[in-house]
């Protein structure tokens, strides 16, 4: 969530506290209040949804170094198992190549299914040659958790940024029922200080120092 959309909500959060406790009976007011609930509710399950995508792709990329390691120390054995039957069948170690570290997740993974593909195909030589009997299935298992945690990260900074942009809609929306119960609650608190002076306490919003008042002013900042 950016600054912004998060002053907003809080914004809206003291305004709905405000209302709750100064009720109206005029209808439109009632309905703006109702609104504005409505409104921050759903900015709430956003909020959680954004942020249970971010802790996601977040865990994904840790999950991804450390199952990318084990695939690459899979591969260094089959090379070095290449090596050693070289002699044996001339040319295997050169089409089993090790993929470069800066190789992107999807080209890895694919360089490593061709690896898997190549020794699968000459089994008997690799367990010759050292391979344990049941490396390949292992190594295949490997590759699958490699994909799923791709597939993870990937769907989870869809849903992320999703979210974000739906959290900075809702958040506009807030703002344009604010509008609303800031015109209504300073024509019924033009005749009491104290609710008026109040009101716009709840209803400031504190943009940092540094921004523009015209900024401030673009993105709803009312004057006093």
């Amino acid at each position: 969530m950016n600054s912004d959309t998060r002053i907003r909500l809080e914004m809206g959060t003291r305004v709905r506290g405000f209302n709750r406790d100064h009720p109206s009976d005029n209808p439109g007011h009632s309905a703006a209040v109702a609104r504005l609930e409505e409104q921050l509710a759903r900015a709430e399950v956003l909020a959680q949804q954004e942020r249970t995508g971010r802790l996601t792709v977040r865990g994904a990329v840790l999950d991804k170094v450390e199952r990318r390691r084990t695939i690459r120390d899979n591969l260094r054995l089959l090379a070095g198992i290449a090596d050693a039957a070289g002699g044996e069948q001339v040319g295997i170690s050169t089409r089993l190549t090790m993929p470069h570290n800066t190789t992107s997740h999807h080209a890895y993974l694919t360089a490593a299914k061709v690896a898997l593909a190549q020794v699968t195909a000459q089994r008997d030589l690799f367990l010759k040659y050292g391979m344990p009997a049941t490396f390949l299935d292992e190594f295949s298992v490997a590759l699958s958790q490699y994909q799923e945690v791709i597939n993870q990260k990937s769907a989870a900074q869809t849903a992320h940024v999703g979210a974000r942009a739906d959290l900075d809609q809702v958040a506009g929306e807030v703002m344009h029922t604010v509008e609303q119960l800031d015109a209504l609650n300073r024509h019924r608190f033009r005749g009491n200080h104290e609710l008026l002076a109040a009101w716009k306490s709840a209803r400031n919003v504190p943009w940092p120092a540094h921004k523009p008042a015209a900024e401030g002013k673009a993105r709803g900042e009312k004057a006093a």
